[in-house]
Order: C-alpha cells, then sequence, then structure tokens
C-alpha cells in the first residue's frame, strides 16, 4: 500500500469513528477474539463532497468538538488546510462573504480543502432552535493552527 492510499485511509477512520478508536474497533471487529478494546462511535455522516488531502509526511491531525447555542456563529475565518465537519445535532449554515448559505442538518458534514494562496473566507451559524454540535477534523502541516481569524471581518449576513 502506498502512503496516498494510508494517508485517505487515516483520513477516512478520523472522521468516521475518532481516530485511534476507529483504529481500535476496526481492530476488534475483524479479530472476535481480541480483547481490552473499544470503540466509541462519535461521529458519523455523509458527506458529499469528494475529498482530497494532499499533506506532507508529518502532518496533525487535530480532532476538536465545537457547541453552538442557538443563533450563535464563529468569527469569519478560514483554514490553512483541509478539514471535515461532520454535523452531530441541530443544523448549522456556512456563510461565504457574499453571504450565500449552505445549511447541513444532523448527521450531514462537509469538507473544506483549505488553503492559505487564496483564504476561502466563511463563517458558521447555528441556525436551529437547539444546540448544534459539530465535529471536526483538521489535518495541518505542523505548527499551522486549525483556523485563522479574517481581519477585518466582513461585514454581517445575519441580524
Amino acid at each position: 500500500m502506498n502512503s496516498k492510499s494510508i494517508k485517505r485511509i487515516a483520513a477516512v477512520l478520523t472522521v468516521t469513528a475518532g481516530g485511534v478508536a476507529a483504529w481500535s474497533g476496526l481492530a476488534q471487529a475483524n479479530n472476535p477474539g481480541a480483547s481490552g478494546l473499544n470503540r466509541v462511535e462519535d461521529s458519523n455522516v455523509r458527506i458529499e463532497d469528494p475529498i482530497r488531502i494532499k499533506e506532507k509526511q508529518g502532518a496533525q491531525v487535530i480532532v476538536s468538538h465545537i457547541t453552538i447555542a442557538q443563533g450563535g456563529h464563529t468569527p469569519w475565518h478560514y483554514h490553512p488546510g483541509p478539514h471535515i465537519v461532520s454535523v452531530k445535532t441541530g443544523t448549522v449554515t456556512v456563510y461565504e462573504t457574499d453571504c450565500s448559505p449552505t445549511s447541513y442538518v444532523a448527521n450531514t458534514g462537509f469538507f473544506d480543502p483549505g488553503s492559505v494562496k487564496k483564504p476561502h473566507i466563511h463563517t458558521l451559524r447555528n441556525t436551529s432552535d437547539q444546540v448544534a454540535e459539530v465535529v471536526i477534523t483538521d489535518i495541518r502541516t505542523e505548527d499551522l493552527r486549525p483556523t485563522v481569524v479574517a481581519d477585518p471581518q466582513p461585514p454581517a449576513c445575519f441580524p
């Protein structure tokens, strides 16, 4: 198996079952005689976007759990590398700088390839009537933070 295949498998495992927990769960599932392994599925969503990840050796994988209050939102920001967002509860809407929205409900998600050459500036808002929970898996070249706040902040797209 080449390194490209291994990276793709690692990304899928990280998203669908929380990284190391996924590996141990697969080991147990494939080996019924295994002992001392536990698998907890944290997030399991379908992503319609094509997922292409190309990072250098030594990339960091950061899994974040974020809760967003009803009507809450992130600042305008971009990501210096690829990430996968899984919506666990609620509905979140991604707003582009032209205020065009795309909504994602629980058990769906999306892929953002991230870029610093031409940043994809956006914000994520909870547009549901409950707390929204998302799991974000960021893949970064070493020492790059998962999120960079846009400066200056674009005008708001919602009240």
